[in-house]
């Protein structure tokens, strides 16, 4: 009796064969039961917040928050713990969105109470939580333990500036981490500049002196995240010019823009 080694050809196709079928039912069970991010909607108007799809809850989470206000607003996480003065933890969210636009973060959320802020001022000066923009929230059901995607565009907060790319490329799905590599809290707000225009010309329409708004349309970014901290968001920027801006004000009160925290960013065709 001849026996066929597993050299022979005849035996080398099928095992490969059945290599390939094993390796493609493997790939086919892992994307089934690769878990999904939570997603929560929440929108705001003057003045409050509404939770309108989901729930937060302890894992990875997709934060989207839709404006359906007629003023610029944003979504600060922040997570309640115990003891002081550390008892507000600044979580990320959503950077300031013009009235009908939206922004999405993808956060790593803890277990435990939070609150939706907004800390937009309106035209009187008091922010916008001091009028009724406050949420309570608390972390309900399972972890989820979905891959957080991995970052095409990385940005650096430090006391007082960004480190960015100057340019990028328009069209295309972005996911952007910021990370705090600075001593205090510090955020990215992205506004799409108007044509002619530049981030001198926006920070001007920021003074109080200024008789027109400032020339630019905030279409999110990421809120306040702590020293050490990072967070991303999804993106998908138009050509243009854009400003990364930074509008928390340090201990004496002036805004981190004043002090450095604005750059120009390029989207390219």
């Amino acid at each position: 009796m001849r026996f066929m080694s597993y050299q022979s050809r005849p035996i080398r196709a099928l095992f490969a064969a059945l290599i390939g079928v094993a390796l493609l039912t493997v790939a086919a069970c892992s994307s089934d039961d690769e878990p999904e991010a939570n997603a929560l909607t929440i929108a705001g108007t003057e003045f409050g917040f509404k939770v309108t799809e989901g729930a937060l809850s302890p894992g990875t989470n997709n934060i989207t928050f839709v404006n359906d206000g007629g003023q610029v607003h944003h979504l600060q996480l922040v997570q309640l713990l115990e003891g002081f003065p550390a008892w507000m933890h600044f979580a990320g969210g959503v950077g300031q969105v013009a009235p009908g636009g939206s922004g999405t973060v993808i956060a790593d959320v803890a277990e435990g109470n939070y609150v939706f802020l907004c800390f937009v001022p309106d035209t009187d000066g008091a922010p916008h939580f001091a009028k009724g923009m406050i949420a309570a929230v608390s972390t309900e059901g399972e972890a989820s333990e979905a891959h957080i995607p991995d970052a095409t565009v990385t940005l650096n907060a430090v006391d007082y500036g960004f480190e960015a790319p100057a340019s990028l490329k328009a069209g295309e799905d972005i996911v952007i981490e910021l990370t705090n590599n600075g001593t205090e809290l510090h955020e990215v707000n992205l506004v799409q500049l108007a044509p002619n225009t530049t981030v001198a010309d926006f920070l001007a329409g920021l003074s109080p002196d200024a008789t027109e708004p400032p020339p630019g349309l905030p279409i999110g970014g990421i809120q306040g995240i702590l020293p050490g901290e990072s967070q991303r968001a999804t993106l998908n920027l138009a050509a243009g010019n854009y400003a990364l801006i930074c509008y928390i004000p340090n201990a004496e009160g002036a805004p981190h823009f004043a002090l450095g925290m604005a750059t120009a960013l390029e989207v390219t065709e």
